[in-house]
């Protein structure tokens, strides 16, 4: 990949969910270049979006979104690796400004209040929660 001839296959770029694509059909040419141009070959936190990525949209929402904006694909996308929806709750109060003091907090619903703030565009992937707008 670095001027090297050398053959890839989808089998070796481990993560990637399998379910996402129809790989029948799947041009390796172009399945190559889209990878390249979209920098997960290179950049280990963007090949850890992508497979979160994959596990919650399907291939060709990565490919248009690689077409559209090239390595910069990623830009609404937010990986909240470790997290759970109480994580992200409690984010999303800091976020908006509210101090809420730490003895209060366990009468909240942070993991409820997480979820209702993700609801349409965060979503449950294996190594936490991955944002995409």
């Amino acid at each position: 990949m670095d001027g090297i001839d050398e053959e890839l296959f989808i089998q070796d770029i481990e993560g990637i969910y399998d379910r996402s694509v129809n790989w029948d059909y799947m041009n390796p040419e172009n399945l190559f270049n889209t990878l390249y141009e979209s920098g997960v070959l290179t950049n280990d936190y963007k090949y850890k979006e992508l497979c979160a990525f994959l596990e919650v949209k399907n291939y060709d929402d990565f490919e248009e979104l690689v077409k559209n904006r090239g390595e910069n694909w990623d830009d609404n996308v937010n990986l909240w690796s470790g997290f759970t929806w109480e994580d992200y709750g409690k984010e999303m109060l800091d976020c908006c400004g509210y101090n809420i003091p730490e003895h209060l907090l366990d009468f909240f619903d942070l993991e409820r209040y997480g979820k209702y703030c993700g609801d349409y565009n965060v979503y449950e992937c294996e190594n936490g929660l991955i944002e995409i707008y």
